[in-house]
């Protein structure tokens, strides 16, 4: 009888451009990959990306040979040909080819480090709720949800997670009641 060896269980928090390139990443180096996401799709937050170009964003497209938009500059905002819900389908589909997983609608919380690993609570809609573990974790969030996220960061990952710039969001407040919910008439 052979012994099967354990392939290492990696998940990645935030279905983000740079959550899916550590997973295709990983999960190409023989890693059993999940990512988990909280929206109703990865890179829920993409398009403003496309406004710009992105050094990252094009090192991954041309890492997994995505066609882009014909006519295309070094400096021109990249473009896939299909536009964002093909490059969706694409990156999960590469996932998934190299043995990962992708979980959207799936909430993560109470991320704990022990001897065993990682174990963290996830909810997942229509599905329930419960804990899973891993021997790895990436945190691909913005500092402060990657801060509430974890149950017991140590002073060295505070320090790390609030020395990245953030900047404030611009908030109106809207006041015209014709406008409001319970106005419509």
């Amino acid at each position: 009888m052979t012994e099967q060896t354990r392939r290492e269980r990696v998940a990645v928090i935030g279905g983000s451009l740079g959550g899916l390139a550590a997973a295709l990443d990983m999960a190409g180096r023989g890693l059993q990959v999940t990512v988990y996401e909280r929206d109703d799709e990865v890179l829920p937050d993409f398009e403003p990306l496309l406004s710009g170009a992105c050094p990252a964003w094009r090192r991954l497209l041309e890492d997994v040979d995505l066609t882009l938009v014909p006519g295309q500059t070094p400096d021109s905002p990249p473009q896939v040909d299909g536009g964002t819900p093909a490059l969706r389908m694409f990156l999960v589909e590469a996932i998934e080819r190299a043995g990962g997983e992708v979980r959207t609608r799936a909430t993560v919380s109470r991320l704990r480090r022990d001897d065993a690993g990682v174990r963290f609570h996830v909810v997942e809609w229509g599905l329930g709720a419960g804990v899973r573990e891993a021997d790895a974790v990436v945190v691909a969030l913005n500092p402060i949800p990657a801060m509430q996220l974890l149950a017991d960061p140590d002073g060295e990952e505070a320090e790390l997670l609030f020395s990245v710039p953030t900047r404030a969001a611009r908030v109106v407040r809207h006041v015209d009641h014709r406008l409001m919910p319970w106005d419509r008439s």
